[in-house]
Formats: C-alpha cells, structure tokens, sequence
C-alpha cells in the first residue's frame, strides 16, 4: 500500500500516523480520527486516482 504525497513515497501505516497527527492537532474526536482513517485505507486500497475514486 503506497501513495505519493508531494513527491515524497509514503507508505500507509505513515499516512495513518499523519492523518491522526492532522486531526489529534484539530481536536476531532477518536470517532471522527476513525472515520477518516477509514476513509483514507479505503481509497488508498482502491488504488484508483483522487478524481475517479470521488466520482
């Protein structure tokens, strides 16, 4: 599971440890933190492009 984040290799255990850095700093509750990991492993598994995985 990988995805390319400003030209930088990211691999997605790092993605999750971002994502909950982002929303722990917002001040999201763990159920919303969930929610949008969830979101994200979902997509990154989907290995399809921004645009086709919103459409």
């Amino acid at each position: 599971m990988l995805c390319f984040m400003v030209g930088k290799q990211i691999v997605g255990a790092e993605i999750n440890a971002l994502v909950m850095q982002e929303c722990n700093i917002k001040g999201y509750s763990q159920k919303k933190i969930n929610s949008y990991l969830n979101h994200v492993n979902e997509f990154i598994a989907s290995k399809k492009t921004s645009r086709d995985y919103s459409l």
